[in-house]
């Protein structure tokens, strides 16, 4: 076996540790947050013997010990309960919702990696020109102002003002026929059926939410690479190229390759952190996302499916930074196996 399958192998072996410990995470994140389920779902004028009911009905009657075995025996065979206001299953909810969210994060990481590259390409190479200082100003500006403004913004004109593209209602438009439902999802069930037109519906009212969310992010990148070309451009290596005569955008060429480590793991790090914190922009599109649909649960102190939520995203992130790491020790000679 090479050092790089041993490499992998070790990280992948250590996926049911990190889930263990996520679950538990999870678990004990619930137990500690303030409220009562019980009164939230009775009512503040509830009865005693009322409130003691809803509580035995959900199970928090019990030890902590026997909700956390309970917990992780449910999570054994797939089951991350069911909601104690809407009584859906939270697994079901994931499954319908989850490809909603990723019609918005992947998109959005795309634009941020090819408009960041770009940015931070030309703040590098002109690093001592207006151009260069020019890129440093934009990059600023956009880290200054919130997906959610943005968001509002775009919509304001593009929506109200220029008519370009539809309101902020959701994946579709109202007199769409839905396709043939058969996994709940929207997304999933257009492509089973082909149907075009659907998902013709969903890039078009996706533009908007990847173009708010895509912008800011590009900022990230755009600094990450600014200061890897920067640094690579003056490197013994990249003067060496110029002196055999190559064109310069071989020289830069060579000089993105050597950001591809920050890139990616900046795309792995971004990837986890927008399965949150999509939900704002969510809320502004009404779409039907787990990011809003995990705050209507913590705003509503529904348990399941705040445990639900924190489960699922996070065997996503371990899973994303596994594939990191294996693809950085790849792409990177200097990872030591």
């Amino acid at each position: 076996m090479s050092p790089l399958a041993r490499y992998a192998l070790k990280r992948i072996l250590l996926l049911p540790v990190m889930l263990f410990l996520v679950a538990t995470f999870a678990f004990l994140l619930v137990t500690v947050l303030p409220g009562d389920p019980a009164t939230l779902i009775a009512g503040d004028f509830a009865s005693k013997d009322a409130l003691a009911k809803v509580r035995a009905d959900l199970g928090l009657d019990q030890s902590l010990w026997h909700q956390y075995t309970s917990y992780l025996g449910s999570l054994l065979h797939g089951d991350l309960g069911e909601s104690f206001f809407t009584g859906s299953s939270v697994t079901d909810e994931m499954a319908r919702r989850l490809p909603s969210s990723m019609v918005i994060i992947v998109p959005s990481l795309l634009v941020a990696v090819l408009l960041g590259t770009a940015i931070g390409t030309l703040g590098g190479y002109y690093r001592r020109k207006p151009v260069g200082r020019s890129t440093s100003v934009l990059i600023s500006g956009i880290q200054g102002v919130p997906p959610f403004f943005l968001a509002i913004v775009l919509i304001d004109l593009l929506v109200f003002e220029l008519r370009i593209f539809p309101t902020p209602t959701g994946m579709l438009y109202a007199s769409t026929q839905r396709p043939p439902e058969r996994t709940g999802s929207v997304v999933v069930d257009a492509f089973l059926a082909q149907d075009w037109g659907v998902l013709g519906d969903v890039a078009a009212h996706a533009i908007l939410p990847v173009a708010s969310t895509g912008i800011f992010l590009a900022s990230y990148f755009a600094k990450t690479v600014r200061t890897s070309v920067t640094q690579a451009l003056s490197t013994p290596q990249i003067e060496f190229a110029r002196g055999c005569g190559l064109p310069e955008r071989q020289v830069v060429r060579y000089a993105l390759l050597t950001s591809r480590t920050s890139v990616l793991t900046y795309i792995a790090i971004l990837f986890g952190v927008m399965l949150g914190a999509s939900a704002i922009v969510e809320v502004v599109f009404s779409w039907p996302g787990i990011g809003g649909w995990a705050l209507d649960g913590v705003l509503k102190g529904d348990l399941p499916v705040i445990q639900g939520f924190v489960v699922v995203t996070g065997l996503i992130v371990i899973v994303a930074y596994v594939v990191l790491d294996v693809l950085v020790a790849a792409l990177d000679p200097r990872i030591s196996y």
